[in-house]
């Protein structure tokens, strides 16, 4: 698996960064769909797209 040769904290935080990447595609950038789902308050999931450097606008473009 990706994460099995990263400290405990890295493997983590890409897991989470890849969770919520995930979650924006498939509410296509849209931030409250995502936080309903995700069950976290708005503020926190702009920290956290922040942090992992998540580009949100660009979910909410359909892939052609």
């Amino acid at each position: 698996e990706k994460f099995m040769n990263l400290p405990l904290k890295e493997s983590i935080s890409l897991f989470e960064a890849e969770i919520i990447s995930n979650v924006l595609k498939k509410t296509e950038g849209k931030i409250d769909a995502a936080c309903e789902q995700l069950g976290l308050a708005k503020t926190t999931l702009y920290e956290k797209v922040k942090r992992y450097g998540i580009n949100s606008k660009q979910m909410s473009q359909k892939e052609d």
